[in-house]
């Protein structure tokens, strides 16, 4: 019952998250530290 109630959770902050837009700035940085890491940016 406890799991099932941590992963509602979990998805509610997902959804919250999604709304607020965080997600581009997520990939964005992301995307920075891939590309610093093989040595491109």
């Amino acid at each position: 019952m406890l799991q099932i109630g941590f992963f509602f959770v979990a998805v509610a902050f997902i959804c919250l998250g999604v709304y607020r837009g965080e997600s581009y700035t997520v990939l964005s940085k992301a995307i920075k530290l891939c590309m610093e890491c093989v040595g491109i940016g």
